[in-house]
């Protein structure tokens, strides 16, 4: 190939190189690797995940997860579980720290297949996470146990075995 075109494809192959060698992220070791992602925000996170998948697998490792929780480099987030009319079963929300405004979480589970305790629950913290145990349903108590995700925000019903460990360890 001759003329303009051909030396804009060797360019362009050029730059391409150069901008492979400028992302530092690639060379370095899987340890070195997750110890750089644990100090960046989780906003940051999420834009790192999109741009490969090396980046969205170790973004969603629970080794980094523990990585950040260790160096408290965790963003605060507010969790409220409210009963806003003229919904009939109170739900999970979380303050946005930048909006500020309440968002609502999403539950996994078919919500009207397993609707939330109107009242009497029983609710503990983890580092991972919220439990809520127990409640009345329909002025009829209960001992399901649901565990909202704070790292994942969302909610999952837990099995009858699961249950049974959690009602034991509370």
């Amino acid at each position: 190939m001759k003329g303009r075109k051909a030396s804009a494809i060797r360019e362009l192959k050029k730059r391409r190189k150069n901008e492979r060698e400028v992302c530092g992220l690639w060379s370095v070791p899987d340890d070195v690797f997750v110890d750089c992602l644990a100090q960046v925000s989780r906003l940051d996170l999420v834009a790192l995940a999109m741009v490969s998948k090396r980046h969205r697998n170790v973004a969603a490792s629970h080794e980094l997860r523990a990585m950040r929780f260790q160096r408290d480099s965790v963003e605060p987030y507010v969790y409220v579980f409210l009963h806003m009319y003229p919904d009939p079963s109170p739900r999970w929300f979380v303050l946005h720290p930048v909006q500020r405004r309440l968002k609502p979480i999403h539950p996994q589970i078919h919500s009207h297949l397993y609707p939330a305790p109107v009242e009497g629950s029983c609710f503990v913290k983890t580092n991972w996470g919220i439990y809520t145990i127990g409640g009345l349903k329909k002025g009829k108590p209960t001992s399901e146990v649901t565990f909202l995700d704070c790292t994942e925000q969302s909610i999952g019903r837990l099995d009858r075995r699961e249950e049974d460990i959690c009602v034991w360890r509370a």
